[in-house]
């Protein structure tokens, strides 16, 4: 806890958890889901989640997790039963699978409202519940809606061009649907998740958020021209290795092997260099991805939080670099390879462990605001007794 002036204290979230606490935890899960046929898949998401709340720590004092096994398990039932409808239906009356598609493609915005409120009545602080008071009509038009009129608008260009006989223009309508579709990306996700915060309550604190969409636009920006420079950098230092291994004779007909040819490739004393050049490229791939994809993480999670108050009591914030996600995804998924899967209950707490450390929130008095909503608290937790289980995530 550190003091940041004008009476205000600033606490530091805190992982507890140990990968070798987690490692028990999640290896009885997986093997009673394999034998009970995944029906015990609802106890060990229950049981994964209160551990990870119960050892995540704020102003010493953890989270709680409050849905039982049988609340997600009536999802689950559904949405197995919903699986062998879609797989009878499809061997049976092929077409009707088309059905079945759009049907769940219409009912998925109304899943995601129902497992955010399912997800902020389940999770407590101090004893006080946390709830989601949004309508289900944003989500519906910030998922559909929006990006459908763009579409709409370019089967309409294309199907004008087909009725008068301009077929060339067909391609061309359709590709600039697509692309302000994925224009429009930016505005959609600022829009779901100011959405998701300006909807949830703390007791009966409401979060707000102050967040721009000009801002996201630069976010996603920056991370195209990072992603141009990278490959860039990647097509100079291929093309110069290359020259670099002809200029040293590497090459004796001074071209490179068929690489179509398994005769020709593996008679070449290129064969080994060649498999290693390859294998530092993919590596050298991934490192980069995870590179960009960290920057993203880091300048979203950084933006967001720091934007967001609760009752304009309590400041969130967010100071992740996102050099230091880089590693931590890298390295994780470097030990996922190694260990052949083995390693992600470590994985999981590292990851739990550093986004918790470079999280916190400020307030003059944590105490006497939490005191505040006790007054208010209700058992909003226990009016839902159903559950779409999903992991929502809307990049926050």
């Amino acid at each position: 806890m550190t003091t940041a002036g004008s009476g205000k204290k600033t606490h530091l979230f805190e992982f507890r958890g140990s990968g070798g606490e987690y490692f028990k935890i999640w290896i009885v899960n997986i093997l009673l889901s394999i034998l009970t046929l995944y029906i015990y898949s609802a106890w060990a998401k229950v049981r994964t989640n209160r551990y990870f709340y119960g050892n995540t720590y704020v102003a010493d004092s953890s989270f709680e997790y409050h849905a039982t096994p049988m609340q997600i398990l009536k999802g689950r039932i559904i949405a197995v039963i919903l699986l062998i409808i879609f797989v009878v239906a499809n061997q049976i009356f092929p077409l009707a699978t088309v059905v079945l598609v759009a049907l769940l493609f219409l009912v998925t915005p109304w899943i995601i409202w129902r497992s955010l409120i399912f997800n902020a009545r389940m999770s407590s602080y101090r004893n006080v519940r946390f709830n989601f008071i949004g309508k289900c009509f944003p989500v519906y038009n910030y998922l559909f809606f929006i990006p459908l009129i763009p579409l709409l608008i370019a089967a309409a260009v294309a199907g004008a061009a087909y009725m008068s006989g301009n077929t060339e223009m067909i391609p061309f309508a359709l590709a600039a649907g697509f692309v302000v579709v994925y224009l429009l990306y930016p505005l959609t996700r600022r829009l779901l998740t100011s959405y998701s915060i300006d909807n949830a309550k703390y007791g009966n604190s409401q979060f707000k958020s102050t967040l721009n969409t000009s801002t996201f636009y630069k976010i996603y920006l920056k991370m195209i021209g990072l992603s141009i420079l990278v490959y860039v950098l990647v097509v100079i230092l291929l093309t110069g290795a290359a020259f670099l291994a002809n200029s040293l004779g590497l090459f004796p007909d001074g071209e490179m092997p068929d690489m179509q040819n398994p005769e020709e490739l593996f008679a070449s004393p290129m064969m080994g260099p060649l498999m290693i050049a390859a294998a530092l490229m993919y590596i050298g791939l991934i490192a980069l991805g995870f590179l960009i994809a960290a920057y993203l993480t880091s300048r979203m999670r950084n933006y967001t939080y720091s934007n967001t108050v609760l009752d304009n009591r309590v400041q969130l914030a967010s100071f992740a670099p996102a050099r230091s996600i880089w590693w931590l995804q890298l390295s994780n998924f470097l030990l996922l390879i190694i260990t052949l899967g083995l390693a992600y209950p470590w994985t999981k707490v590292r990851s739990a462990r550093f986004y918790a450390r470079h999280t916190s929130i400020t307030a003059e008095s944590l105490d006497g605001f939490i005191s505040d909503q006790v007054q208010y608290q209700s058992s909003l937790g226990d009016e839902i007794g159903e559950a779409f289980d999903l992991d929502v995530g809307l990049g926050i």
